[in-house]
């Protein structure tokens, strides 16, 4: 399998509780400059991960392994991850909270919001530094999350 350096891996096992991605996959993949790997489904071999530093995200962390109980049906290809739908090409971005994928045709848009709410993390430094609390500028209409209001 060829991917270029930078990518975050995608796979789709339908949540299955068996490995698809473990501790000689971890170390392939970096070697090919992997960034990322989400997996709707197990892995296993975490410590041979974080060795390595890949950032993974993974529905299940199993000892079971995958072999002889999977097969690779598509490479690069659309699929559904954890019911969201994934294209390659799409921006997947995580943290402790978990993933969310940008689709790659509004990337920018959403990378532009990202900048703007970024001054909350700075409020916030401000606040646990001391600095007394300031009412923040309101976001327009077109900035606001669904479901969240002004007051």
């Amino acid at each position: 399998m060829r991917w270029p350096p930078g990518d975050v891996l995608v796979i789709d096992n339908g949540g299955h509780r068996v490995s698809t991605f473990g501790g000689v996959a971890t170390l392939a993949a970096k070697l090919k400059g992997t960034v990322g790997l989400v997996v709707d489904g197990g892995v296993r071999d975490l410590e041979e991960m974080l060795e390595r530093a890949l950032l993974v995200f993974a529905r299940h962390l199993t000892p079971l392994t995958g072999r002889s109980r999977l097969a690779v049906t598509a490479i690069n290809e659309p699929i559904s991850c954890g019911g969201v739908r994934v294209r390659p090409g799409d921006v997947m971005v995580g943290d402790g909270s978990g993933v969310v994928c940008i689709p790659a045709e509004r990337a920018l848009e959403v990378a532009e919001l990202a900048q703007r709410y970024a001054r909350d993390d700075v409020a916030a430094a401000e606040l646990r530094k001391g600095s007394p609390a300031r009412r923040w500028p309101s976001l327009s209409a077109s900035e606001k999350p669904l479901g969240c209001t002004s007051r």
